[in-house]
C-alpha cells in the first residue's frame, strides 16, 4: 500500500511541474505579442529613399539698397550761411550751387593779396633797374681802370653792389611768387564760399538752416544719385564658392509689399572679409521683359537707398541628381561623409562624395545610385551586416 502511495505522489508532483512549465511558456508567448520581450534580433530603424531627379539649391539672405554715388557735401571755409537754395527731395545737376556763406571777409583777403602781388612785382622791377644801372656803370668804368684813371677798388665796389642788386632781384621774385600763391589761395577760398553739387543727384538730407554758422568739413547736405541703385548682400563663406556673376536673384522688399522683383549678381568682392567671414556681393535690378516689364519698372522707381530686401540667390542646380536628407548624413573621424542603407534587411555603410548642399537635402555625387533605403533614425547601434527592420515595414506587418 505504501508503494502505491509513493508512486501516486511522484506522478502528482511531475504533473504539477509540467503545468507550471506550460504556464510560463504561455506567459512568455503573451508577453512577446505585447512587446514586453524582444522577439527577434533585428534593429528597428526609420528609413527614407534616396531621391533621383532635378535638384536646385538656393540661399536666403538679407540686403540693403545703396546708391552708386552718394556724398556728404560741406563747405571748405567757415562762415554764416546767407543763401540756401535746396531741400530734401529736390533734384539737381552737377555744378548747381546748393548754398553760400557770407563772402565779405574773403573778398577783402583777395584784395589784400592782389595788392601784395602788385607791390612785390614793383619791387622786382625796382631791383632789376638798379642792377641794370650798375652793369652799365661797370661797362663805362672798366676801360678807365685799364688807363689807370680810376682806382681798382672803385671797380670792386661796383661789382659788389651789382651782386647785391641781383640778390635783391631774386628775393623780390620769391616774394612775388609767394604773394601770387596767397592770391590763388584767397581766390580759392572765395570760390569755396559756395558749395556745389559734385554730380547729378537728389537731396537726401539737409543738415543746416539759413543763418547757421558752419566750419570746414561740417556736412551741409547729403546727396544720392537715383540713376544707379544696387543691393549690398553679405553671403556666408560656406556659400561663397557657388556665387557667380550674372546669376539670377529674386528680391522681396517688405516696404513695397513683398512682391518678387528680378535681379542679378553684378559685382563680387575678390576676398572674404576676415572679420565677418562674409563675401560682399552687389545685386542690380534686372530689366524685365514681356508682361512683367511695366510692373518691374514701377517697382524699381519706388526703391530707395537704405531699404532692406530679402534675397533669394541661386547657388547651383542639376538637371538630375541623387539626393539624401541632411539628417541622414554622418561623418567619420577623418571628415568623410557616409550614410547607412537598409536594403535587403541588412545595414550597409556607404561612403559618399557630396556636391551641392541645400537646407534640407544634399547632392550625392558618388556612393549611391538612387532608390536605396537610407536610415534616418536608429543608426546608433548599426554595424555593417546588422539585421534591420524598417519602422514602415513593422507598422505594415502589425496592420496585417
Amino acid at each position: 500500500m505504501k508503494k502505491y502511495t509513493s508512486t501516486f505522489a511522484l506522478i502528482l508532483i511531475c504533473g504539477l511541474l509540467g503545468a507550471c512549465d506550460a504556464g510560463e511558456e504561455a506567459k512568455a508567448s503573451s508577453a512577446g505579442k505585447k512587446g514586453g520581450f524582444k522577439v527577434n534580433s533585428a534593429v528597428l530603424v526609420e528609413t527614407t529613399t534616396a531621391q533621383k531627379g532635378p535638384f536646385a539649391v538656393q540661399g536666403d539672405y538679407a540686403g540693403e539698397f545703396a546708391a552708386e554715388r552718394s556724398a556728404e557735401v560741406a563747405f571748405e571755409v567757415s562762415g554764416r550761411i546767407v543763401e540756401l537754395d535746396y531741400d530734401i527731395g529736390d533734384k539737381l545737376e552737377k555744378g548747381d550751387v546748393l548754398a553760400k556763406v557770407d563772402r565779405t571777409a574773403y573778398l577783402q583777403k583777395v584784395r589784400e593779396a592782389r595788392a601784395a602781388v602788385e607791390m612785390a612785382r614793383a619791387s622786382v622791377g625796382e631791383a632789376e633797374v638798379a642792377a641794370e644801372n650798375l652793369e652799365k656803370d661797370l661797362e663805362r668804368k672798366r676801360p678807365l681802370l685799364d688807363k689807370q684813371l680810376i682806382a681798382e677798388r672803385e671797380i670792386e665796389n661796383l661789382e659788389a653792389q651789382l651782386r647785391g642788386a641781383k640778390q635783391k632781384i631774386a628775393v623780390a621774385k620769391a616774394t612775388l611768387d609767394q604773394n601770387n600763391a596767397r592770391l590763388q589761395t584767397a581766390r580759392e577760398n572765395l570760390r569755396n564760399t559756395e558749395v556745389r553739387a559734385p554730380f547729378d543727384a537728389k537731396v537726401a538730407a539737409r543738415h543746416v538752416d539759413l543763418g547757421t554758422y558752419v566750419g570746414p568739413s561740417q556736412p551741409v547736405f547729403r546727396l544720392v544719385s537715383d540713376d544707379a541703385i544696387y543691393l549690398r548682400v553679405n553671403v556666408p563663406e560656406q556659400d561663397s564658392g557657388n556665387i557667380a556673376l550674372g546669376k539670377p536673384v529674386t528680391l522681396r522688399i517688405s516696404a513695397l509689399g513683398g512682391e518678387a522683383i528680378a535681379g542679378k549678381v553684378a559685382r563680387i568682392a575678390p576676398a572674404i572679409d576676415p572679420k565677418t567671414r562674409m563675401l560682399r556681393v552687389d545685386v542690380e535690378l534686372a530689366p524685365a521683359s514681356g508682361e512683367d516689364q511695366q510692373e518691374q519698372a514701377k517697382a524699381a522707381e519706388r526703391v530707395r537707398p537704405g531699404m532692406y530686401a530679402q534675397v533669394q540667390l541661386e547657388l547651383g542646380s542639376r538637371d538630375e541628381a541623387v539626393t539624401v536628407p541632411k539628417q541622414a548624413l554622418l561623418e567619420e573621424r577623418g571628415g568623410k561623409p557616409y550614410v547607412w542603407t537598409a536594403d535587403g534587411g541588412e545595414a550597409q555603410k556607404k561612403t559618399l562624395l557630396i556636391g551641392l548642399r541645400g537646407r534640407e537635402q544634399v547632392e550625392v555625387v558618388e556612393g549611391l545610385e538612387g532608390g536605396e533605403a537610407i536610415v534616418l533614425r536608429g543608426f546608433e547601434k548599426l554595424q555593417p551586416g546588422t539585421e534591420v527592420q524598417s519602422l514602415k515595414d513593422q507598422k505594415a506587418g502589425g496592420k496585417q
